[in-house]
């Protein structure tokens, strides 16, 4: 058990063993709220911390489970693949009944892990999802938006926490990904993709960094090569172009001002002026 608890360890989970494994379940609420939603996402954490072990101490889990090395190298076991090493970018997904173990290397090793179950999601998995194990080097932190989502516990949230989820699948689906990290440009392209999907988030340097495994210093570099702005433009610009479209729509300064996190609409309106080259009120006239 001491080795699986630093992976599943969590308030939602529920720990017994059976015949030597250890069986990890969602407890009773999340059992009841997959129920009413269909889908149920739990548990998410952001660079978890797993221990360094050598002997197989075999899990079931009866859930979906979703994690990526952030940092470090480790093994992961199943019982028909045996124990294969597991490296920084790595994805690995897990379907429930799966019997499996994963344990860092001396050097210890972190993880991005969500976890998952429900009627849904058993219907949509049964249909078409990756098999589970261990895939390619995928770059950018793909399951942070997932987990930031999860993390804010509202029903809009909660959507955008399973349809994140979807994308990853589905990019898993056609089988493992490049050994190979992706392109920087790809990555930028995801960053990019984010920033505009979530116009409201303010992103500082150190979290857009992160997202795709950089130090802050190359990432502005190949930001301005890629886009040719630096980071904070591309995202005063996007939010401008967001809020204009807002606008358009009858939503007030106030509110647009509300809606994309501004301080005041005065904060506001000035930035907005300073990008497009108008104030908010002329844009209702153009």
């Amino acid at each position: 058990m001491i080795g699986m608890i630093s992976l599943y360890e969590s308030n939602d989970v529920s720990f017994n063993t059976v015949a030597g494994t250890s069986v990890c379940c969602p407890v009773q609420n999340i059992l009841e709220q997959s129920a009413r939603c269909g889908l149920t996402v739990f548990s998410p954490q952001a660079e978890v911390s797993i221990r360094s072990r050598a002997n197989v101490q075999p899990c079931r889990i009866e859930f979906f489970c979703l994690g990526q090395v952030v940092s470090g190298n480790g093994w992961f076991w199943t019982e028909t693949g045996g124990r294969l090493p597991v490296s920084a970018q790595q994805i690995f997904f897990m379907r429930p009944g799966q019997v499996h173990d994963c344990a860092a290397g001396k050097s210890g090793m972190t993880i991005d892990r969500i976890l998952f179950c429900g009627p849904l999601a058993d219907s949509l998995f049964k249909a078409s999802a990756p098999d589970a194990g261990i895939y390619g080097c995928i770059s950018a932190r793909r399951l942070l938006p997932v987990i930031e989502h999860t993390s804010m516990g509202t029903p809009e949230h909660g959507l955008r926490a399973v349809s994140g989820i979807i994308d990853l699948l589905a990019d898993l689906t056609g089988g493992p990904p490049s050994s190979g990290p992706l392109s920087e440009e790809l990555q930028i392209d995801r960053l990019c993709a984010e920033l505009k999907r979530k116009p409201e988030k303010w992103w500082d340097g150190a979290q857009m960094a992160s997202f795709c495994n950089l130090s802050e210093a190359h990432l502005r570099r190949l930001f301005k090569a890629h886009t040719g702005l630096s980071p904070k433009a591309y995202q005063d610009q996007v939010r401008a172009e967001k809020a204009q479209e807002f606008l358009k729509n009858g939503f007030s300064v106030r509110m647009v001002s509300e809606i994309l996190g501004y301080s005041d609409p005065y904060h506001f309106s000035r930035r907005f002026k300073s990008i497009l080259g108008y104030s908010p009120s002329d844009c209702l006239s153009l």
